[in-house]
C-alpha cells in the first residue's frame, strides 16, 4: 500500500511501536462524516424533544452538547461551522413547525408548496444556529469568552431572532422550561 494512503495511529503503550495499527484515509474519512452526522442530528432531536409538544425538557440542557462538540473539536474552517450549525438549525426547525406543511395543504394548496415552505421559514430560522455556531468556532481554545459570554450570544441571536423582520418567537429554547415555571 502506498505511504500516501495511510495514516499511522500509535497506540501509546509504554511507547511501543509493534501496537500501532495502520488506518486508511477513507476509512477515516467514512467514520468522520458519521461523527459530524450523528452529532448534528443528535443535537436537533433532542432540541425538538426538549419542547412542549414532546415534555422531554430535561433535554434541552443537553441538546446542543454534541453540536458544539463537533464545532469546538473538529477544528473545521468556520465556513464548514457555519454550514453544520446551520443544517442542525434546519432540522430542528423542520421538526418544531412540521405542522406548516399541514397547514399550507388543508388550506387547498399543494404538499408540496407546504413543505416548500417549512423548508424556506426553517432555513431563515436556522441561519441562527450557523450564525452562532461560526463565532463559537472562530475561539477554537475558549479561551477569549466565557460560558456565559456564548449564553449570552445565544440569548441575543433569540432576541434577533424573535423581533427583527418582524419577528418569530417560536422555538426559544427558554420555553422549554415550562414545566418549572411557578
Amino acid at each position: 500500500k502506498n505511504r500516501e494512503e495511510m495514516i499511522l495511529v500509535l497506540v501509546v503503550l509504554e511507547k511501543n511501536t509493534k501496537n500501532a495499527v495502520v488506518v486508511t484515509s477513507k476509512w477515516m474519512s467514512v467514520h468522520l462524516s458519521i461523527l459530524i452526522w450523528v452529532c448534528i442530528f443528535s443535537s436537533a432531536i433532542c432540541t425538538v424533544l426538549s419542547f412542549p409538544s414532546f415534555n422531554l425538557s430535561f433535554l434541552v440542557w443537553i441538546s446542543l452538547t454534541p453540536l458544539f462538540y463537533l464545532v469546538r473539536r473538529g477544528k473545521f474552517p468556520p465556513v464548514k461551522n457555519f454550514l453544520y450549525g446551520f443544517i442542525c438549525g434546519t432540522f430542528v426547525y423542520m421538526g418544531m413547525l412540521y405542522w406548516i406543511a399541514t397547514a399550507v395543504r388543508v388550506s387547498g394548496e399543494s404538499m408540496a408548496l407546504g413543505l416548500f415552505c417549512l423548508f424556506l421559514l426553517s432555513s431563515y430560522l436556522g441561519l441562527y444556529y450557523g450564525l452562532f455556531t461560526l463565532l463559537y468556532g472562530l475561539n477554537p481554545k475558549g479561551d477569549a469568552l466565557s460560558v456565559f459570554d456564548y449564553a449570552g450570544i445565544w440569548v441575543l441571536f433569540e432576541m434577533l431572532r424573535t423581533y427583527l423582520l418582524s419577528g418569530f418567537p417560536w422555538g426559544v429554547l427558554g420555553y422549554t422550561q415550562w414545566p418549572y415555571l411557578s
